[in-house]
Formats: C-alpha cells, sequence, structure tokens
C-alpha cells in the first residue's frame, strides 16, 4: 500500500505540473498580426521565396532554412519531397504564414504574406500531409481536377509523381522541370 501511495503522489505531480504547461501553452499570445492596411484578396496562386532563411527561435545556433530562392507558378502542382528533418514542413509552414521569416521574403499572388489579412491568406491555402512523404499546396485558384489528382498521387503512395517539379533534400530545394 506504501507503494501505490507513492506512485499515487507520483501521478499527481507529474498531472499537476502538465496542467500548468497546458495552461502556459493555452495562454500564450500569438507573435503574428495583422498589417494596418491588410491585402484580403489573393489574385492567384503563385508562390515566391526570396532568399528565405529561418529559425524557430531568434537564440537558435543554426537555421531550419538557409537562403532559399523557389518560384511556383500558379496551377502547378509541386510536391516537396525529403528525408525526416529536411524541413519540408517548415517550408510549407512559410506560405500560410504559421511562421514568420527569419531573412527573405514569401509572396503569395504577388504579395508579400506578411501584407495579407491572415485570415484571407489561409482560408486561400490548402495543405495536404502526406506522412513523411511529402506535401501539397493548393489555392482556391487551382482547377479541382489538378487538386483531385495531386492527391489521388499521394494517396497510391507515389512518393515522386513525374509532374512534381521541386524536391527538397537536406537543406537546399532542387529544382527540376519535366
Amino acid at each position: 500500500s506504501l507503494m501505490m501511495l507513492t506512485a499515487v503522489y507520483v501521478m499527481i505531480t507529474i498531472s499537476v505540473e502538465s496542467a500548468r504547461r497546458i495552461c502556459e501553452v493555452l495562454s500564450e499570445e500569438s507573435t503574428l498580426v495583422n498589417p494596418e492596411n491588410p491585402v484580403f484578396e489573393v489574385k492567384d496562386g503563385s508562390v515566391d521565396f526570396e532568399n528565405v532563411s529561418f529559425k524557430y527561435s531568434k537564440e537558435a545556433q543554426r537555421e531550419s532554412l538557409s537562403d532559399v530562392d523557389l518560384h511556383i507558378a500558379s496551377g502547378m502542382t509541386v510536391g516537396i519531397l525529403g528525408v525526416t528533418g529536411s524541413s519540408k514542413t517548415t517550408l510549407v509552414q512559410l506560405i500560410p504564414r504559421l511562421y514568420d521569416v527569419t531573412e527573405g521574403s514569401v509572396s503569395v499572388g504577388g504579395h508579400d504574406v506578411r501584407e495579407y489579412d491572415l485570415d484571407a491568406l489561409r482560408d486561400a491555402v490548402a495543405l495536404l500531409r502526406q506522412g513523411g512523404r511529402g506535401a501539397v499546396i493548393t489555392f482556391h485558384s487551382v482547377e479541382d481536377r489538378t487538386v483531385k489528382e495531386a492527391f489521388a498521387d499521394l494517396a497510391k503512395g507515389c512518393t515522386c509523381p513525374r509532374d512534381f517539379p521541386v524536391c527538397v533534400c537536406g537543406r537546399k530545394p532542387l529544382i527540376s522541370f519535366p
């Protein structure tokens, strides 16, 4: 019975600390805010990364992304492939401005993502993550047929469809057009 009492005490201590951490996370304020005069309409689905570098915190010793230049035309289907930890998700999450870049700029439809109303930008972007195999980024202006084909390719387990022009391996994007 002393062992049970000790186990209960340990579980209560862990639970109290977990509850404290949950409250801390829930009370955190976002540093991402709308600009004073935001853009409310995404005119097309073009995406441009210009000299983009990113760190998850200012204190981080190394960058997750470094000097990325990437240009994706509106309507293009893009697959981002790479090994675990190669910053695929980080790259994709900069498009709907889930994070702000450390250096450089990310533009969608000809405007820096920091110029958009957050809700308007995020409503215009759809992301499909398929395990560790890649991601598909689509915009409301892309034809449904194209999006459905891209999702179907990933769902079949295809890790590198022929029509996907961008592959991220390691830290640098490798671009090849069919």
